[in-house]
């Protein structure tokens, strides 16, 4: 007996003396298995839990109301009818107003399909509209007699344009503009504008890095237009860019005729040009004439230009009438229309 008292105690002193490490991992064994057990009774029951949520999900799915469900499909139904119908109906409007362009008409048309709409005219003119893999109008070819022409078919809020056929491969972005003779694309950095004269394209690109009013969809447009015009007209970038440096930015506005543009924070001024692209006189404004844009081309034409020298009038005092330009001088003791022009 006192000997398996000897071995006890030894045997607790021994246990004693284990290292702190031994008696720690021990201690976190035992905590681990009933964080274990704690976790698999919480899966169990969190299990069960999710079951009866399914469930419960599933008879709710199968309590909806089966006439909201047909309604909630009826109106899809009706939504995607209405914006295939739109679709054909933008299509409609474009072919209608590619027809017009083409001088053909619906009574025309011998053939359609998916490929290609066929008009022939009571002259024998033959046109044929092949369509891309969206059914838009792509290219014409237009046979009369013997000639044979191609055009690349482009739409600008739905108004067709009729270009040379051209590479496009390496142009991307929104188109943003359109006429007869150049379409403009805009990127984020940078702007092309492809210009087309006997039949050729010439791509003109514009960094617009330095740009700061890219968002401003008229200062953009002048901003463009300026570049465009400088580049056409080599006299005119002479006088403007290299003779005076005003900047691009500064520019409101360049035609054959004149240029207007902000001379500082608190004057604008005008530069006349002759046919000969020549500067012959120039003005400067406290403020711009309160006539349209679209009047300037009469406002600085020539005869208005010596009429306004002639009277010693000021072009500030200029004012616009629905498609007129007015001057209004004081006569005595009346104010009168003293010079009336239809822009």
């Amino acid at each position: 007996m006192d000997n398996k008292k000897d071995v006890l105690r030894v045997t607790m002193k021994d246990i004693n003396l284990l290292p702190d490490e031994f008696l720690i991992s021990s201690s976190n064994s035992r905590n681990k298995g009933k964080v274990q057990a704690e976790v698999t009774e919480n899966r169990g029951t969190k299990a069960g839990s999710s079951v009866t949520q399914s469930e419960k999900s599933k008879e709710g799915i199968s309590a909806f109301p089966k006439n909201l469900k047909d309604n909630i499909l009826d109106s899809i139904h009706v939504n995607s009818d209405k914006a295939t119908s739109f679709l054909n109906s933008l299509k409609k409007d474009k072919i209608r107003n590619l027809e017009r362009v083409l001088s053909v008409d619906k009574k025309d048309l011998v053939f359609s399909n998916k490929k290609n709409y066929i008009y022939c005219t009571e002259s024998g003119r033959m046109v044929i509209v092949d369509r891309d893999i969206w059914g838009e109008p792509y290219t014409v070819t237009v046979k009369e007699a013997t000639e044979v022409g191609i055009r690349r078919v482009m739409f600008f809020d739905n108004e067709p344009f009729l270009f040379p056929i051209f590479n496009e491969k390496n142009l991307s972005g929104e188109v943003i503009h359109m006429d007869e003779n150049e379409v403009w694309y805009l990127n984020k950095d940078e702007a092309t504008i492809v210009l087309f004269k006997d039949n050729k394209p010439d791509f003109l690109k514009v960094s617009l890095k330095n740009f700061k009013n890219i968002n401003n969809k008229k200062a953009l447009h002048t901003y463009l237009d300026s570049h465009k015009i400088l580049y056409l007209d080599k006299k005119l970038h002479e006088l403007i860019i290299e003779d005076r440096n005003i900047a691009l930015e500064n520019i409101i506005k360049i035609r054959l005729g004149y240029a207007v543009y902000k001379n500082t924070s608190r004057t604008y001024k005008v530069m006349l040009f002759n046919e000969h692209r020549e500067l012959y006189d120039e003005y400067t404004f406290s403020k711009l004439p309160s006539v349209k844009e679209e009047g300037w081309d009469v406002l600085f034409s020539k005869d208005i230009v010596e009429y306004v020298k002639a009277n010693n009038y000021s072009f500030e005092n200029f004012r616009q009438d629905d498609g007129h330009i007015e001057y209004w001088q004081n006569i005595g003791s009346k104010r009168a229309c003293v010079l009336r022009c239809k822009i």
